[in-house]
């Protein structure tokens, strides 16, 4: 086990993390990026993936960020990670929303959205924390009003090679994609990817563990395989089927209120109240984008409860559901009732099971192929 007490790794953190500036028209080559000092990669160090994957609790605790990782199949803490280098004092006016932050899908880099703009940080797998940071701003300044602009909500690409931000101003027009490469982030201005309109959020925004307060989600914007902008508008909710919300992007489905299974289907309830009723039961259905359902399969009955959310485990074909605080494991075939996998997150550590206000299970997190 691989677990990280939060006193040990903010000493660290705190040590070796260095807070860097960085406009995009280039920064100080001796400024340190990430890609520059490369988090240990020796065995004896580097954090296995394993321990990176499972239920993901995003914390504050003692006014820091923090995560914990635990295991899908018996809740027990497998990893903590500090995330206070990475914001590195930079508070938002609501700075500890798990929605400001965002990670690599095997959890090796983070960014987080601040007042200055978007800090971009590496894992540092001997101290379990996040550092070597390197602050993003446009080349643009101003006073609010007068046309100035910010980096806002980041989203890295599937492969983890770029961070993608929204690049946008008080003017009133649209918004700006732009990318940046994660090695060498600061060292030259951010690509332009394309213009999207305005308010536009990461899909990310449309799971429930990161979703931020007041915000629309009529206009998402995805990242592609190849690293290419999709930017979908979400269906009517009138032309939904079975009260699924969801957003197209060409042939695309993003889900706004079920989730993809994995293999090309979907998990999630049908027939609940507009789609955002009461959720007792779910179902794996295929769903084209122009709203035809089919291959409808009852994969976890009703629980007698209200399930709080659920998610697909495709490497184990199964769907893994949390309802009134309890984790439950159902098999994609249907074939079973629901199976209690434990009755809560077990946590360690000074701040184990903190409950301050920010606390919030992020979701399940496979293994990265």
């Amino acid at each position: 086990m691989h677990t990280n007490h939060l006193g040990r790794a903010l000493a660290v953190t705190l040590t070796l993390a260095l807070t860097t500036t960085a406009c995009g028209g280039g920064a100080d080559p001796d400024e340190a990026v990430p890609g520059d000092a490369t988090p240990s990669e020796s065995p004896e160090t580097r954090i296995p993936a394993e321990d990176l994957s499972g239920f993901v609790m995003f914390h504050v605790g003692g006014g820091e960020p923090y995560l914990t990782f635990h295991g899908a199949d018996d809740g027990v803490q497998r990893t903590q990670l500090d995330l206070s280098g990475v914001v590195a004092g930079d508070l938002n006016i609501d700075a500890m929303q798990a929605a400001h932050f965002a990670f690599t899908a095997d959890f090796r880099y983070a960014a987080y959205e601040g007042a200055s703009g978007v800090h971009l940080g590496s894992l540092d797998d001997a101290a379990f924390a996040y550092g070597d940071t390197v602050l993003l701003q446009p080349e643009e300044t101003g006073s609010f009003g007068d046309g100035a602009y910010a980096y806002e909500r980041p989203a890295f690409s599937p492969d983890g090679s770029e961070l993608w931000m929204v690049r946008s101003d008080d003017s009133g027009g649209p918004d700006q994609i732009v990318a940046t490469s994660v090695t060498d982030a600061g060292q030259a201005a951010p690509r332009q990817v394309g213009e999207v309109p305005r308010g536009t959020v990461p899909v990310r925004y449309t799971e429930p563990g990161w979703r931020p307060a007041l915000v629309s989600l009529d206009t998402v914007y995805a990242i592609g395989s190849g690293n290419e902008l999709q930017v979908a508008d979400q269906a009517p909710a009138e032309e939904g089927p079975s009260g699924l919300r969801y957003a197209v992007a060409g042939d695309e489905i993003i889900p706004i209120n079920f989730r993809s299974d994995g293999g090309g289907g979907y998990i999630g309830p049908l027939n609940a109240a507009g789609g955002t009723g009461e959720v007792t039961n779910l179902h794996r259905f295929s769903l084209s984008p122009d709203g035809e359902l089919s291959n409808e399969t009852e994969v976890v009955g009703d629980l007698g409860v209200v399930m709080d959310d659920y998610w697909a485990d495709a490497a184990n074909q199964r769907v893994l559901v949390t309802a009134n605080g309890r984790f439950f494991q159902a098999p994609f075939e249907g074939a079973g009732e629901p199976e209690e996998l434990f009755p809560e997150l077990a946590f360690e550590g000074p701040d184990a099971g903190s409950s301050e206000i920010g606390d919030r299970l992020l979701g399940f997190f496979p293994v990265p192929e």
